[in-house]
């Protein structure tokens, strides 16, 4: 044992020899437990069951649609080994063919980078505790950050703000606008968090 990582050729080929070799390997203490494979689709379940109790419920739609876009994409019995690199960029590739919000339109980059990050946090997930040694989602070639989108972006000007908030009826709702245009917090989460400790 010296503590050292396994070389990313050597981890790929232990992920696809069969459980008898890779038996003596562990018999000789040359490699790490092996855990029993698992569907994917079950795996990723599991996971936002366990890290997800604490998040807020718009973060657990975005991790349920990550997992309903998987289940659309891989056969059922999938196990968790079986998901390759190529099936990591095939699935960004269909991602990027879905239907976006408007009629006619593609999901856009900023939704399939996200998607592809959540999933690469379950198969993280799944070399942390063992079941696969490399993270298919791990590639350069599939961004994982879904950063600004130029084309959901607009000014909205000062005389626009004050028009919307004379129509307000009550008080709340005009303070939420203008903590919104004018204050720069995020809605509704920063709005909805804050306490007059703050000011």
């Amino acid at each position: 044992q010296t503590s050292t990582s396994i070389p990313r050729d050597t981890q790929l080929w232990l992920r696809d020899i069969g459980k008898r070799l890779y038996a003596k390997l562990l018999h000789l203490r040359l490699v790490p437990a092996r855990i029993d494979d698992e569907p994917f689709i079950k795996f990723m379940q599991n996971y936002f069951t366990l890290h997800g109790k604490d998040k807020k419920e718009s973060s657990k739609k975005v991790w349920d649609r990550a997992r309903n876009h998987m289940e659309t994409l891989l056969p059922k019995d999938t196990q968790v080994r079986e998901v390759t690199a190529k099936t990591a960029m095939e699935f960004r590739n269909w991602l990027l063919s879905q239907p976006g919000r408007k009629p006619g339109s593609k999901m856009s980059t900023a939704t399939v980078n996200k998607t592809c990050g959540i999933v690469s946090q379950v198969f993280g997930h799944a070399v942390k505790v063992g079941l696969i040694s490399i993270n298919p989602f791990e590639s350069r070639s599939i961004p994982k950050y879904a950063g600004s989108n130029p084309l959901r972006e607009e000014y909205v000007t000062r005389d626009t703000v004050l028009r919307v908030m004379s129509c307000c009826d009550n008080p709340e709702d005009r303070i939420a606008i203008a903590l919104a245009r004018f204050g720069c917090l995020r809605m509704p989460s920063e709005c909805q968090e804050l306490r007059w400790a703050d000011i």
